[in-house]
């Protein structure tokens, strides 16, 4: 019965650790291939932030015009969240083949670290 106790406390560790630390890298991978799939035919453009939301996590909503065509896409990071306002201008990169993707882009946004 003990032994049934360990093997239960060590397979909980296991999966608190996986969740804690593979989550967010496995996050961080997901975004990286994302971008860079976008990069093949990749085009810098314009956008307009038009919302922030902070349901499960913070997303910044921004929208931008393509060959007469209005997208809208959204971004999740922290430090994007804090520096940007609703109708700030921002830069991103968008697959001219798919112009629904698309990203901001960081170096634009003037971040200041604390």
């Amino acid at each position: 019965m003990k032994f049934h106790h360990i093997v239960s406390l060590i397979a909980f560790l296991l999966i608190l650790f996986t969740v804690l630390y593979g989550g967010p890298r496995l996050s961080s991978y997901l975004h990286r291939k994302y971008k860079r799939s976008i990069d093949k035919n990749a085009i810098e453009i314009s956008a307009m932030v038009y919302q922030k939301k902070t349901h499960k996590g913070h997303l910044v909503m921004f929208r931008y015009v393509y060959k007469s065509k209005e997208y809208r896409n959204r971004e999740q990071d922290n430090e994007l969240f804090e520096k940007l306002s609703i109708g700030d201008s921002i830069r991103i990169i968008i697959d001219t083949t798919d112009p629904s993707s698309s990203y901001i882009l960081k170096d634009d946004v003037k971040i200041t670290w604390q």
